[in-house]
């Protein structure tokens, strides 16, 4: 099973990164792979909500079925889905370090029967994809993209 850790700065608060990160309808603003975002069911976002996102991974275009299973307002949003063919968890983690907010971002993929021969190249394309992602939140909320007056 690939894990994926992943740890970032964002030298912002921690309310100002959690509502941006969170704020899954406007994933594109930030993550260009994401191509559009389906709320299924429960908002406001909370422990319940389900959604599936399009998006490009690999070069294929995929939907990511999500089910938010622990969401903690500014402290953390836990995850479990399919994406694409592949059943995976993920916890992000955000602590608040006087104006700044680390991440803490962990995603594990059961790639199943094919773990030998294919789990390093999805490793290695998840750690690239998730690494791409971070670099853009942080660029985007401290550039004051994203802020709402």
């Amino acid at each position: 099973m690939p894990t994926v850790d992943y740890h970032i700065e964002i030298n912002r608060p921690v309310i100002e990164v959690f509502r941006v990160a969170t704020d899954y309808k406007s994933l594109s603003d930030w993550q260009p792979d994401t191509l559009s975002v389906n709320m299924i069911a429960a908002e406001p976002i909370r422990a319940g909500t389900m959604l599936t996102l399009e998006r490009r991974f690999m070069g294929r275009r995929t939907i990511v079925n999500v089910d938010i299973v622990d969401f903690q307002r500014n402290k953390l949003v836990e995850w479990r889905g399919a994406h694409g063919g592949f059943r995976y968890h993920r916890l992000t983690e955000f602590n608040s370090t006087g104006g700044s907010t680390m991440i803490k971002d962990t995603l594990n993929v059961n790639v199943g029967w094919i773990r030998f021969w294919y789990a390093p190249f999805v490793s290695a394309a998840l750690k690239s994809q998730v690494t791409k992602e971070w670099e853009a939140l942080k660029k985007h909320v401290e550039s004051g993209a994203g802020m709402r007056g």
